[in-house]
């Protein structure tokens, strides 16, 4: 709207009005006969009035545009330099819409928009290489300021929209000049008044334009309100001007209003009477001596008092003592004139002494010269209103000790998805703060969690849900219901979130545990399996090998057959070699150390290890062929392979992968560390090692440092037992084991064994000569075992060394013998394991029965067995199964008391 006349229609707008005025009561004047023709001079002053104040009304217009366009010029930099702080140069024409970067430049301009109401857009141009501008960020604007961005208008340009409306101002903006556009322009969002500065590069050219636009209306709005403002101080001046001219009317008419005004002031009083008389509420009126001059009903009735009686009071009397002070003081100030609250909250005593909580609000009656003469009063029962104030109270602050000190999260969310409420302890677990979620969408919060947004929609649309989920490494379950509006529809969800992590941590913990529980139980139940197989595989074995004894005693020096006897002889030796492997699996095998080969050791598990590992990898040997002995249990020594080999193997999976084994000789010129044991060292020294290395995917830093650990495992399924049993076997040979790796480099297990002094060789076992054929004794023996075919070898090998013998097959029934036996039995051997009265109570019995009774234990089980549970029991001697007639000679050939067997 350009031209004088559009600009100054205000203007022509009030002269007309003035001019109707003034013609009016002149007119009005003239006609009633109030007043003659107006006296030419205030024709004139008021014609200079008005020239001269459309000057002032024009210029005030323009400084209020004036200073608008400074506030937009002072902005403009900050702008510039916040957009060139945050990079708008490194954004790329084509910029995505869910760019970082582009969506950061948007809300950094919603934020100007919401900080500077004002201003109605901020957007940058950019002009191609082609010369065709483009608008580049351009967010999303309120235009209406109603809190939504609605219609096409108010929704964010996209990236790369090509802007036909170029002003001359945008034009020297992008020469580097920045330019505030007088000149109202408009495009398809509106009609705007511009402001431009250039956005420049690293370099210091220009990359784009900020553009900052003032609704056209906005701006005409602000010099109108400017030119009003003064028109009404022109509109004061004419009606100052004007007094003379009606001053006559005024005084003429004065004594004619004050009468209608007397009769007016007594219809008010007849209607104040009435009002305070009817009033709802109580009302009082006091004099500034604080004494009742007047109360209606209502206050009676609240007061328990009649009307006389509240006369012949004050409102002290009336007034709980608490309240008195704060009452003196709302009046005190009312009569002083000082600025204030008129309203308080207090107490009064009832007349049956009862409390009734009131709302009091307090005016001021002034008598004709204006001095204070009554205070008014408003009174309004508020005892229900409190005591249900106090109720909520209370239960606010329960809810707010339970929701502070409970871990929970209470919240409420709209239709929308917004949170309405976000409340309780359990926040701190999510990285929150009661109240920060707030007016914020779940569904942008959540938005990487698409399983919580999925409990949120099911509550939206109606359904009452339940769910644990895991966030931020806390565990929560969460119960959800709709809230519904008056007509049915869903307006909201409202639900708790329980922080269950210790329970669930715990339960996790426990199954893992009892996962543990029955690895280790089903590793004992094999274990006990596998002593059993190889204790009935002793006994299958005893009566082989005994009865191969029997026959080779039977044939003569010469027979042709004593060569395959040999061997049914030596595959019953392996076999109960075997059978020691099963035991020292079970835990129940002998442990006895004795100088041995490592290598030998190595190629005599050879066979073992590669029906373990199966096709998982290639096991490859590397064994030194010359080494020094060490001192070690061979059974054990096997174990701690195995179980290398085995963890390698598990290690490595279904990869192609090597287990290399190896073994040398290494001598240590100084203590070394031992890994597994950071508080001991293997001393200096000459040692053995034997070595396992795979190219698995090894263990990292926190691995290794708890590798040794029990029940620490890296595989799933695994017992955790394994390297801490190799372990404890090595600090028992009084060796090392270490571990070195890298992640993705495998691993290598190194075992040190202290090398031994070199130890003559072994006799060799005399072959049985004719000794042992001719050799007889004499005596009784009792052979006691619950195996039919061992019994009855025992029995013919030493009848057959001239010995009477008698056989029971149970511990009762060798008690029954030894009793009833005419003759006295010179030795009883006793085996260990039997169902029912076993060899031990067996054995109890018997010194009890026969204290001087020689008795000798076999079985199949180890000497240390036998020594832990007879210690101290006076034991004679112990056989190992399975034994042939040479190892039965043996003790035989001992039956004197005088020639004791060793154990």
């Amino acid at each position: 709207m350009t031209g004088w006349f559009p600009t100054n229609l205000d203007y022509c707008a009030f002269l007309a009005l003035v001019g109707l005025l003034w013609t009016g009561l002149g007119f009005w004047l003239q006609r009633t006969g109030r007043l003659g023709p107006l006296p030419g001079l205030t024709w004139l002053l008021l014609a200079a009035v008005l020239a001269g104040g459309w000057f002032i009304v024009d210029d005030a217009g323009r400084n209020a545009q004036r200073n608008l366009r400074q506030q937009m010029e002072l902005l403009l930099p900050y702008y510039v330099q916040e957009f060139q702080r945050l990079g708008h140069a490194r954004l790329p024409e084509n910029v995505a819409g869910d760019d970082p970067h582009y969506l950061e430049l948007i809300q950094t301009e919603i934020r100007w928009l919401k900080l500077n109401p004002a201003i109605a857009d901020i957007c940058t141009f950019r002009r191609r290489a082609d010369g065709t501008v483009i608008l580049l960020v351009d967010s999303e604007t309120d235009y209406d300021h109603n809190g939504r961005y609605e219609g096409d208008r108010e929704q964010r340009t996209p990236p790369g929209e090509v802007y036909t409306n170029i002003t001359p101002a945008l034009e020297q903006a992008f020469r580097g000049t920045p330019e505030f556009a007088d000149a109202i322009s408009t495009d398809r969002r509106g009609t705007w008044v511009s402001a431009y500065a250039p956005l420049r590069a690293a370099d210091g050219r220009v990359e784009a334009v900020l553009g900052v636009d003032l609704e056209a209306a906005e701006w005409l709005a602000q010099r109108a309100q400017a030119r009003r403002l003064w028109l009404w101080v022109l509109g004061g001046v004419v009606l100052l001007i004007s007094g003379p001219a009606v001053v006559i009317a005024v005084l003429r008419h004065e004594l004619a209003a004050r009468r209608s005004a007397e009769r007016h002031l007594r219809e008010q009083d007849e209607l104040r009477r009435s009002i305070f008389d009817q009033a709802p509420g109580g009302v009082a009126l006091a004099d500034l001596r604080y004494r009742l001059v007047e109360v209606n009903e209502a206050l009676c009735r609240m007061l328990g008092y009649t009307r006389a009686e509240l006369l012949r009071l004050t409102f002290v009397q009336i007034t709980h003592a608490d309240d008195v002070p704060k009452t003196y003081r709302l009046n005190d100030g009312l009569v002083a004139g000082q600025p204030g609250p008129t309203q308080v909250e207090k107490r009064y005593i009832r007349k049956d002494g009862s409390v009734l909580h009131v709302s009091l609000e307090v005016g001021l009656i002034r008598d004709e010269r204006g001095a204070p003469k009554y205070l008014v009063g408003q009174i309004t029962d508020i005892t229900e209103r409190r005591r249900a104030e106090a109720a909520l109270v209370a239960h606010q602050q329960q809810l707010a000790t339970v929701l502070a000190h409970t871990p929970v999260v209470l919240f409420s969310l709209d239709a929308k998805g917004t949170y309405t409420l976000c409340e309780g302890a359990g926040l701190g677990a999510l990285g929150r703060r009661p109240g920060e979620a707030v007016g914020q969408s779940a569904f942008d919060l959540y938005a990487a969690r698409p399983d919580i947004i999925a409990d949120f929609k099911r509550g939206l649309a109606g359904e009452t849900f339940t769910s644990q989920r895991e966030y931020n490494g806390a565990v929560f379950e969460l119960h959800g219901t709709p809230l519904r509006e008056a007509d049915g529809r869903v307006g909201g969800v409202l639900g708790i979130a329980l922080d269950v992590t210790v329970r669930a941590t715990a339960a996790r913990e426990r199954e893992k545990m009892e996962r543990k529980l029955l690895e280790v139980q089903k590793l004992e139940s094999l274990g006990v399996l596998a002593g059993g197989i190889a204790h009935d595989f002793n006994n299958l074995l005893t009566s082989i090998l005994g009865n191969t004894s029997l026959v080779r005693l039977a044939l003569g020096e010469t027979s042709p057959v004593l060569g395959n006897v040999g061997q049914i002889e030596q595959a019953s030796q392996t076999a109960a070699g075997l059978c020691q492997q099963l035991l020292a699996y079970a835990g129940r095998g002998p442990v006895a150390t004795q100088p041995a080969d490592l290598s030998t050791l190595v190629r005599d598990t050879t066979d073992l290890l590669r029906v373990s590992v199966g096709n998982q990898a290639r096991l490859q040997f590397n064994l030194a062929p010359v080494l020094p002995a060490i001192h070690a249990d061979p059974a054990q020594i096997r174990q701690v392979l195995l179980n290398l080999v085995l963890n390698a193997a598990e290690s490595i999976g279904r990869r192609d992968g090597v287990i290399e084994v190896s073994t040398r000789r290494q001598a240590l010129a100084a203590a070394l560390p031992d890994a597994a044991r950071p508080d001991q060292e293997l001393p200096a020294g000459d040692y053995v090692c034997l070595e396992v290395t795979d190219n698995g995917p090894g263990f990292d830093p926190p691995a290794q440092a708890r590798v040794f650990d029990p029940f620490f495992s890296t595989k799933g399924t695994g017992r955790g037992l394994g390297l801490a049993a190799a372990l404890g076997i090595m600090r028992s040979h009084q060796g090392a084991l270490r571990l070195t790796s890298q992640p993705g480099q495998g691993a290598r297990f190194t075992l040190f064994f202290p090398a031994q002094a070199p130890t003559p060789p072994a006799t060799a076992e005399k072959p049985r000569g004719p000794a042992e054929r001719t050799w007889r004794g004499n005596g009784h023996v009792l052979v006691v075992d619950d195996e039919d075919a061992v019994r009855a070898t025992a029995a013919q090998m030493i009848a057959y060394f001239g010995f009477e013998v008698k056989q029971a097959g149970s511990g009762p029934q060798a008690l029954d013998l030894v009793r009833t036996s005419p003759n006295p039995f010179d030795l009883v051997l006793l085996d260990l394991t039997m169902p029912g009265m076993d060899g031990y109570a067996t054995f109890t019995a018997l010194r009890e029965l026969r204290p001087g009774l020689r008795i000798v234990v076999f079985s199949g089980y180890s000497a240390q067995d036998a020594r832990a549970r007879f210690a101290g029991q006076n034991l004679n001697g112990f056989l190992q199964k399975p034994f042939g007639a040479g190892a039965l000679r043996e003790i035989l050939s001992q039956v004197r008391p005088d020639n004791p067997v060793p154990v």
